[in-house]
Order: structure tokens, then sequence, then C-alpha cells
């Protein structure tokens, strides 16, 4: 019986230990998402084309990361020129300590797009050397689109 109960103290010690040591929130994001729409405004009840900028910036000094991110774009854009695509991938490379990396995606709309904002979201995901995950973030942002917009 004495045997047992000293097993399970080490147990519970060694479990209080293992769950100070892990990461916090406070070491999490280390990677800023920036994203511009070239152009910044769209005509309305036309197709569209438009170029989606996006910055992807490892701000940790000691991390070496794997990224690729998620595009999920909002009726009545879409990823695709004929067709609905709402959802796409993109992969981002390796992001060094202190490096940059900037990406472009195509948005394109149908003539059924209206005066109004519309979200997008980028969904990055960072893998650590082991091939898990280290990092997720969302970053969201709107284009708007408008009846008397300039030639785009």
């Amino acid at each position: 019986m004495p045997f047992s109960f000293i097993k399970l103290s080490i147990i519970m010690l060694l479990s209080i230990i293992f769950l100070q040591n892990l990461p916090t929130g406070d070491k999490l994001g280390t990677i800023n998402i920036t994203s511009r729409v070239e152009p910044p405004l769209l005509r309305a009840y036309s197709k569209n084309e438009a170029l989606l900028h996006l910055s992807f910036e490892n701000v940790d000094g000691s991390k070496l990361l794997w990224c690729e991110s998620e595009v999920h774009v909002d009726k009545p854009l879409s990823l695709a020129p004929d067709k609905e695509l709402s959802v796409g991938k993109t992969r981002i490379g390796i992001l060094k300590p202190h490096s940059k990396i900037e990406k472009q995606v195509k948005l394109y709309t149908m003539p059924n797009n209206f005066p109004d904002d519309y979200k997008f979201t980028i969904v990055l995901y960072a893998y650590d050397e082991e091939g898990a995950i280290a990092e997720r973030a969302e970053h969201s942002n709107t284009i708007r689109c408008a009846e008397n917009a300039k030639e785009v």
C-alpha cells in the first residue's frame, strides 16, 4: 500500500512540473500577417479581378517555421475566374527568424456583386521543426465594392 502511494505522489509531482513548463499564450503570436488589395475598390454589377497581397513576417528571433495558409472569401468574391470557389490554400514556405515573405492571390467577382464590403480571411498554420503546428493565426480584412468605382 505505501509503495503505490509513493508512486502516485511522484507521478503527480512530475505532472505539475511538466504543466508549468508548457508554453503559454505569451509565447505565441510570432508571425505578423498584413494584407492589401489592388485595386482597393471594385465595380458593382460587373466582373472584377483584384490582386490580394499577403505579407507574413516572423518576429521571433529563435524559431524557423514552415508555413501555409488558407484563404477564405465570402460571396460574391471567388478564387476562380469562372466559378464560385470560396476556400484555397497557399504554400508560404520557410520563414527564417526576423524574415518576411510576400505572396499574391487573385480574387475575382461575378456580375452578381452589389455595392457592399466583402470580407476575406487568412488562416495561417506555422509548423515547427518536428512537424507539429506551432502557431495558428487569423487575419481578416474587407474589400469594398461600389457602384461608381473607377475603372479597375
